[in-house]
């Protein structure tokens, strides 16, 4: 998370922001603020394992190979969601990203897929387009 929290705030952020004027806020600020608390609550994650180590000495291995490869899934149906919202928009590639992972996670139940799958995409819609009055892709 550390990691992820120094190339938001050095690498991405910066690469993907767009320059010219603003009023208020730099387009930097909130993600720039958002990276740095994931920052610092990784630091403190260290910091916790490193000095209090008792804390975990009786657990269990943490992550089996199963639940590694399950992860790893699941990172690629993300993944795969982020590459259709940037190709086909929102409204397909969101959908696609929760039905893929509620298939994968054993629901089959098209009466549960679908509503979860679109509601989540209309309501961040609306919002997004009314209320903060911003292009979704």
């Amino acid at each position: 998370m550390l990691i992820f929290s120094i190339s938001m705030i050095f690498v991405i952020i910066p690469a993907e922001t767009m320059k010219g004027q603003w009023t208020g806020l730099s387009p930097y600020f909130y993600p720039t603020v958002m990276s740095g608390g994931i920052g610092v609550f990784a630091i403190g994650l260290l910091a916790q394992a490193a000095l209090r180590p008792r804390y975990y000495a009786d657990q269990a291995v943490p992550l089996t190979m199963l639940q590694f490869g399950m992860f790893l899934i699941v990172t690629a149906i993300v993944f795969a969601g982020v590459l259709a919202i940037d190709n086909f928009g929102v409204w397909i590639g969101g959908a696609f990203t929760i039905a893929a992972i509620m298939l994968f996670m054993g629901e089959r139940k098209p009466l549960i897929i679908v509503p979860t799958a679109l509601a989540p995409i209309a309501v961040v819609y609306l919002v997004v387009t009314y209320v903060l009055r911003s292009p979704l892709p």
